[in-house]
This record gives structure tokens, C-alpha cells and sequence, in this order.
């Protein structure tokens, strides 16, 4: 996981801001991707059923949510409020 001490090694070491953001986003980007991927049951993996599960729909959607919403938290930890203006 991403810490304040990785991103001042990042800094020490003279890499650009931009770079420095670039690299934490992505980061975080395929970390909460492959949770997604683990953690989410959509309906589209119960192939089987003729009609979506209402419940399963809403479970992942609220899922989902969850995890986005984490996932900004994080960002907003480790690069700051306007990290997407950036």
C-alpha cells in the first residue's frame, strides 16, 4: 500500500509532482480494480438466471460504491483535496 513515507522517497529521489501523482492514481487504480473484480458479484456472473437478481444488483451497486468511495478517500489522504484537478 501507498504511505506518506513511500511518496517522500518519491520526492527524495526528484521525481515530479506529476509524476509522483501519476503514479500513486494508478496504483490505486489497479489495487481497488482487482478489488472490485474479487470482492463484487455482479449478475452478469449469474449467466444461469434468465432475469437478473434484484439483490445482487443492488448489493453490488451499493458495493461498488463503497469501494469508489474509499478509493477518493485515499486519494484525498495521500495527495490532498483537489487531487483531481491535478
Amino acid at each position: 500500500m501507498i504511505t506518506q513515507p513511500i511518496i517522500a522517497n518519491l520526492r527524495r529521489h526528484r521525481l515530479s509532482e506529476q509524476t509522483i501523482r501519476d503514479i500513486i492514481i494508478a496504483t490505486l487504480n489497479a489495487l481497488y480494480s482487482r478489488r472490485r473484480a474479487l470482492e463484487i458479484v455482479t449478475p452478469e456472473q449469474q449467466w444461469w438466471r434468465p432475469d437478473p437478481d434484484s439483490n445482487v444488483v443492488q448489493v453490488a451497486s451499493e458495493k461498488m460504491r463503497v469501494l469508489e468511495d474509499e478509493r477518493r478517500a485515499m486519494l484525498s489522504r495521500l495527495l490532498g483535496t483537489n487531487w483531481e484537478a491535478g
